[in-house]
């Protein structure tokens, strides 16, 4: 429902600021979450952490498609095991 909801919203914003807002996110819970204290914190952190994840993957393939930011052949060889690399 999340990963929806976040292509929905990122169809209106620029797409790279979109990944780099999530990418951001992604690395700032992570860097926290080594300074958990309650159980609660950690359930909280790791949906933040999925939601952004959810944003990102189904922002970037259609990024990729629309600027060819990334040439094909690079993509096969980094993430050959990615079906969704290989369709950019």
């Amino acid at each position: 429902m999340s990963a929806c909801g976040a292509a929905a919203f990122a169809e209106r914003l620029p797409r790279r600021t979109v990944l780099v807002a999530l990418d951001l996110v992604r690395a700032g819970v992570a860097v926290f979450l080594p300074f958990v204290t309650e159980i609660w914190q950690i359930y909280v952190r790791i949906f933040i952490l999925q939601s952004a994840s959810a944003g990102f993957t189904s922002t970037f393939p259609t990024f990729c498609r629309a600027r060819r930011t990334i040439p094909r052949r690079t993509l096969t060889l980094h993430r050959g095991h990615s079906a969704r690399a290989a369709k950019c």
